[in-house]
C-alpha cells in the first residue's frame, strides 16, 4: 500500500510537472504565432474567421494538453495491466477446443480478439461525438464572447437602450448551446 501511495505521488508530481511546462512552451507559441505578421487584426477581417481565438488559446490548449496526458497515462496503464493479465491468463489457459479445432491457450487469443473488436466499435461510435464536441465549444465561445461584448459596450448598450436586443441574442445563443448539448 506505501508503494503505491508513493507511485501515485510521484506520476501526479510528474503529470503536473509536465503539464505545467508544456503548458507555458505551448501558450508561448501560440501567443507568438497570433501576435506575429498582424494576424490577429488579419484574422478579423477574414469572412471566415475562427471564432473566439483568445478561448482557443487559453482554454483549447488547456484541455488539449490535460487530454494528451491523461490519454498517454490511459494508454501505458492499459498496455501494462493488459500484459500483466496475458502472463497470468496464459499460465492458466488451457487448450480451447473451437469447432473440433484444437488452440493451445485459446482463451488468451479469445480475449485479445474479444478487445479488439470491442475497441473498434467503441471508436465507431465515438467518432461521432468528436463533431459535437467541437461545436459545442465553438457556442460556448460563442456564448461567453456575446457577455463579454456587453459589458465591454454597456455605455452603448444602455444609452440606446439595446438591453432587449442584447437580452434576445444572449437567449438565442444559450438555446443553440442546449440544443446542440441534448441534441433536440
Amino acid at each position: 500500500v506505501l508503494v503505491r501511495a508513493f507511485n501515485n505521488v510521484v506520476n501526479d508530481f510528474l503529470d503536473q510537472g509536465l503539464a505545467i511546462k508544456w503548458s507555458e512552451r505551448l501558450n508561448e507559441v501560440l501567443t507568438t504565432r497570433w501576435l506575429a505578421d498582424k494576424n490577429y487584426y488579419r484574422l478579423q477581417m477574414r469572412r471566415h474567421a475562427p471564432d473566439n481565438i483568445d478561448q482557443r488559446i487559453q482554454q483549447d490548449a488547456q484541455d488539449f494538453i490535460a487530454s494528451t496526458i491523461e490519454f498517454v497515462r490511459g494508454m501505458v496503464n492499459s498496455v501494462v495491466t493488459s500484459l500483466e493479465f496475458a502472463v497470468v491468463l496464459w499460465g492458466l489457459a488451457g487448450i480451447l477446443t473451437v469447432f473440433g479445432f484444437d488452440i493451445p491457450h485459446g482463451i488468451v487469443w479469445f480475449v485479445y480478439m474479444f478487445v479488439i473488436l470491442a475497441t473498434f466499435i467503441a471508436m465507431w461510435i465515438g467518432n461521432p461525438l468528436i463533431r459535437y464536441n467541437y461545436e459545442n465549444e465553438k457556442l460556448n465561445g460563442d456564448y461567453r464572447y456575446s457577455l463579454i461584448r456587453v459589458r465591454d459596450h454597456a455605455e452603448s448598450v444602455a444609452f440606446y437602450s439595446g438591453e432587449q436586443h442584447e437580452h434576445d441574442q444572449l437567449a438565442n445563443r444559450f438555446k443553440a448551446i442546449i440544443r446542440n448539448r441534448w441534441r433536440i
